[in-house]
């Protein structure tokens, strides 16, 4: 079903899809449960899971898991060899890269493997390797951008020790000035009560 699912490009399906592919799965192997203990059991184990009619897989790499599985009994047929190429074609994509990953692990057809090594090289055919030696154009890339951030965030012939105690005294000359005019309005605010104590006063 994953296989299915996986074909028809689709993360969820309905129940009377399953159930459709329920009477087709028991048309060719035999199935010790009904079609209702069986989505009983998938949905009890948390093998699959339902929302507003739908079922799907609760874990993505489950699914991926099991459509490796499915393809690697179709390596020696026309089918399994346009899906091969398709995943490999496709790299980028999550889905394939991961199938891929777990198809490598149901199979040791060297042959297979070595095709699929061969295949995912392919989209990368056009570009340089990068050597990080100093002529290579990505080393200078990564050379000119590191030397750009030190420039912007360091200044020139700076000591971290010293910058440390420029900002710290920095902070001791805030707190300062942050004291002296907290005292500054205490006392005025001093001299408003009594001022306003001495007008009471006359009255």
């Amino acid at each position: 079903m994953s296989y299915k699912l996986y074909r028809s490009k689709k993360e969820k399906i309905k129940r009377d899809l399953i159930l459709e592919f329920y009477e087709e799965y028991s048309d060719t192997f035999i199935i010790s449960y009904s079609f209702q203990d069986l989505l009983s059991i998938l949905t009890n184990a948390v093998i699959l899971k339902q929302d507003e009619g739908y079922y799907y897989f609760s874990y993505k790499y489950l699914s991926f898991y099991l459509t490796a599985k499915k393809i690697s009994t179709l390596l020696n047929t026309d089918e399994g060899v346009t899906i091969i190429k398709k995943l490999c074609c496709d790299l980028h994509l999550e889905t394939n890269a991961n199938i891929l990953v777990f198809l490598t692990h149901h199979t040791n057809n060297n042959e297979l493997l070595e095709e699929i090594m061969y295949s995912s090289l392919l989209p990368f055919e056009n570009f340089k390797p990068i050597t990080l030696e100093p002529d290579d154009s990505f080393f200078k890339f990564l050379s000119d951008f590191v030397e750009t951030i030190k420039n912007d965030i360091l200044p020139e012939n700076s000591c971290p020790k010293k910058n440390r105690e420029k900002s710290l005294a920095k902070q001791d000359e805030m707190s300062r000035r942050n004291s002296e005019s907290d005292t500054k309005q205490k006392d005025d605010t001093n001299k408003e009560m009594a001022e306003l104590s001495d007008m009471f006063k006359i009255f």
